[in-house]
């Protein structure tokens, strides 16, 4: 599935053997505004999940020719940002809860294609439910069909013998 401003990330912590995941989207209001939102997914023990929403609202100065103009890109990231400190705030607030002495930091965060989500990867009901929110959340056209359509989607299991 091909999806335009739309992308996941796999962020692993210190704090967790699983990793949890970010959904960043991007739209253009107008010549001058693009709204991003990013969702990040905060997996601790890979059957619960704590949703975290965020969104922003970037304004290009059009008229200003020394700044440069904003765009879709440059919004995804910013929203990557946003999803990794509320990792981190979310590590720091299970480290503190569990009596951890070393300080939360993420090991990596990598892109991870969106149709890896269709092999099951959210099948869990908890988990699954948080995407849902997903869908009746977000002011992003493309994210909510995304997230519709992800939710939709049957899972594929495969037998030993067809591996």
């Amino acid at each position: 599935m091909k999806v335009k401003n739309v992308k996941l990330f796999s962020i692993e912590s210190n704090l967790s053997s699983f990793p949890s995941y970010a959904i960043c989207a991007a739209s253009r209001l107008n010549d001058n505004e693009i709204h991003g939102e990013s969702f990040l997914i905060a997996i601790f023990k890979g059957k619960k999940a704590k949703l975290i929403p965020m969104e922003i609202l970037f304004r290009s100065a059009i008229d200003n020719k020394k700044l440069p103009i904003i765009d879709e890109a440059f919004v995804l990231e910013e929203c990557l940002i946003q999803a990794k400190l509320n990792m981190i705030e979310v590590s720091k607030n299970k480290a503190s809860m569990h009596d951890c002495c070393s300080l939360p930091f993420l090991r990596s965060v990598i892109e991870v294609n969106v149709d890896y989500l269709f092999h099951g990867l959210f099948t869990d009901e908890a988990i699954r439910n948080k995407i849902q929110v997903i869908s009746t959340i977000s002011q992003i056209e493309e994210l909510k069909k995304f997230v519709e359509t992800l939710t939709q989607h049957e899972r594929v299991l495969f037998t030993p013998m067809q591996l």
